[in-house]
């Protein structure tokens, strides 16, 4: 009896363990995607703020281009 009894404990403590382990991964992958959003944020912040500072004009305005 006590073996069935390690058993379930075994089985319900690898359950949970997979469980933080999906969580602890999930958590991860937010702040990486999070971090990447951020990094480009501020890439783009930095473009437009060496645009105004070299003197530009209509640095936020896309370029369009016909032919």
């Amino acid at each position: 009896m006590t073996d069935d009894a390690d058993r379930k404990d075994q089985e319900e403590e690898s359950a949970r363990r997979d469980f933080v382990n999906l969580l602890a991964v999930i958590v991860c992958l937010v702040i990486l995607i999070a971090g990447f959003w951020l990094m480009n944020r501020l890439w783009e912040a930095k473009k437009l703020q060496d645009c105004v500072f070299s003197g530009r004009r209509n640095c936020g305005a896309a370029i369009e281009t016909t032919r």
